[in-house]
């Protein structure tokens, strides 16, 4: 299968598991080195993962603020986990396709992201890091209601399963709000990555599992490739209309983006994201030869955090700005 056909929808999945430990409090509750103590168990627990990939134990109030932020940026780690207190951390896997939050709402959160459609593989890396650390310490379980977390809607599996969309054509057909109602109706939702007066900026969106409670991992795993695949299909066929109803006018908007994007001196966040969208849907049609996964790697290089972590300082929103576009001409060859 090619890579247009593994990612032209599907930019990555990832498959979240929320476990705590048995004998400490839940994050809420926890007094004096409690955090430490879930700390400590988790990176030495981590010692039994299969041989081949270092782990490395970054604290989070130890960070250097623009660090905290690319974390965060790169979905490593939450924003509620830079608000978690002293003992807030995460393990943080040398390829990054694996980390584990510690102390934000659970004691363990483990990630496993990968890029497009490769949810079963995702749940395989984080139920080898759950095994690996569940056969080493006691978890908050209970025989019928499964794992205990700290919120109801992640006990049972305590798994949160999500794929990242680029969903333009159902975008500009106005069925996103249909698709989401109907998404919702199977404890699913479907909503946009970020948005702006309340439009989805670069038509990407979030698909996931709203609760855990009462269905089996492989539930979970089956209905969420279900609804990705019908939401994938729905979407191709989308843009097929899209192309064929004017394709000239559509061939001349996306390439003017590419043009903006090649020759533009400052360029802000959201115009930069409106344009990376149209980019995107011209490579998928065949009218730019570029690897897709070229230009969804800019999508974190042109954040914030990013540009200043290449830069080197903190740098203003103009200098950001200007960083941004520079950047973005250097990638698309202008």
């Amino acid at each position: 299968m090619s890579e247009t056909n593994v990612r032209d929808v599907v930019l990555y999945s990832r498959v979240r598991l929320a476990r705590n430990f048995a004998e400490i409090p839940f994050p809420a509750a926890m007094r004096g080195e409690d955090g430490a103590n879930a700390q400590f168990r988790a990176a030495d627990a981590l010692a039994h993962v299969p041989q081949g990939r270092q782990y490395s134990l970054q604290r989070i109030h130890d960070l250097p603020d623009t660090r905290r932020r690319v974390l965060e940026e790169k979905h490593l780690i939450s924003r509620e986990l830079l608000s978690s207190g002293e003992y807030a951390a995460v393990l943080l896997r040398s390829d990054e396709d694996v980390c584990i939050m510690l102390n934000e709402e659970d004691h363990l959160r483990i990630h496993a992201l990968l890029p497009g459609q490769a949810i079963e593989e995702a749940a395989a890396l984080a139920f080898e890091v759950d095994d690996a650390i569940g056969s080493v310490v006691s978890y908050a379980f209970d025989s019928e209601l499964g794992f205990l977390t700290s919120c109801l809607t992640n006990t049972g599996t305590g798994m949160r399963v999500t794929a990242l969309l680029h969903l333009p054509a159902l975008t500009r057909a106005g069925a996103l709000g249909a698709m989401a109602e109907e998404v919702g109706k199977l404890s699913h939702s479907l909503r946009p990555l970020y948005s702006e007066d309340g439009a989805a900026i670069g038509e990407l969106y979030l698909l996931g599992n709203q609760r855990s409670l009462g269905r089996s991992e492989r539930e979970l795993l089956d209905s969420i490739e279900a609804i990705v695949g019908q939401v994938v299909d729905r979407e191709r066929s989308a843009r097929e209309i899209l192309l064929m109803e004017d394709p000239l006018s559509m061939e001349d908007q996306l390439m003017r983006s590419l043009g903006a994007l090649r020759y533009a001196r400052r360029l802000s966040e959201a115009e930069w994201m409106r344009r990376w969208s149209d980019v995107r849907l011209a490579i998928q049609a065949g009218m730019l030869s570029m690897p897709l996964h070229a230009l969804d790697a800019l999508l974190n290089l042109a954040k914030p955090a990013h540009l200043e972590q290449g830069a080197g300082r903190e740098l203003s929103p103009l200098e950001r700005d200007e960083a941004r576009a520079a950047l973005v001409r250097g990638a698309l060859g202008a």
